[in-house]
């Protein structure tokens, strides 16, 4: 996973090469979904690639929030996702796209907290204090903005309790950034927040 690298790497090098990964298999693997689902109903064949979309939006969610600290639009993964003038062998088609339906774009992007909250943790070990109070503020945003979809989708309900849980391990490690501060060394800071529970923190504390 990215994050891994992040703190050993220089960040634009990184981002560059994830850019050039996400571009590679958009061109192969959603490329050619998108033409073997071209005129098809593709709700009838929605189950057997669902997974493997959500996946791919929690990537280029991830990759977008390093970029911009934002959330990634809907818009922005439909047109990653649409193809032109494709050369099929027999025939050259204009534009062909893969369906991305709003449930699975909102799947995919609630596994984008256990990304964060490992950023987040990470952080505190190279002595970066700045980030994990920016994703404490956007996981809540994120999280509250999440909760109109809570009760149209099992697998929301659940993907949003696995969030919840990122928040809160954020909330956490801001809540001993609060109190212990940088009189700690890095990596003690590092454990500690990784080994505290269920206190909760405020942003509003702490932003100065």
């Amino acid at each position: 996973m990215m994050f891994n690298h992040i703190f050993r790497e220089d960040k634009s090098n990184l981002i560059l090469e994830a850019d050039k990964k996400l571009h590679s298999l958009e061109q192969s693997h959603w490329k050619n979904v998108a033409l073997e689902l071209h005129g098809e109903d593709i709700y009838l064949f929605l189950r057997s690639y669902t997974q493997g979309l959500q996946e791919y939006v929690e990537a280029v969610s991830f990759l977008y929030y390093l970029k911009h600290k934002d959330l990634v639009p809907l818009s922005i993964v439909k047109d990653s996702l649409t193809f032109h003038n494709v050369d099929s062998g027999a025939v050259t088609t204009k534009t062909i796209s893969v369906e991305v339906p709003i449930i699975d774009f909102a799947l995919g992007l609630t596994d984008l907290g256990g990304e964060l909250m490992r950023l987040a943790i990470n952080s505190i070990g190279v002595g970066d204090f700045t980030t994990p109070k920016e994703i404490c503020s956007f996981l809540r945003a994120f999280y509250d903005g999440l909760m109109n979809f809570r009760a149209t989708n099992w697998q929301m309900n659940k993907k949003l309790q696995v969030l919840r849980n990122s928040l809160s391990k954020v909330e956490n490690a801001c809540y001993t950034l609060k109190i212990r501060g940088s009189e700690a060394p890095k990596e003690l800071l590092r454990d500690l927040v990784s080994s505290v529970s269920t206190t909760t923190c405020n942003t509003d504390e702490y932003d100065n």
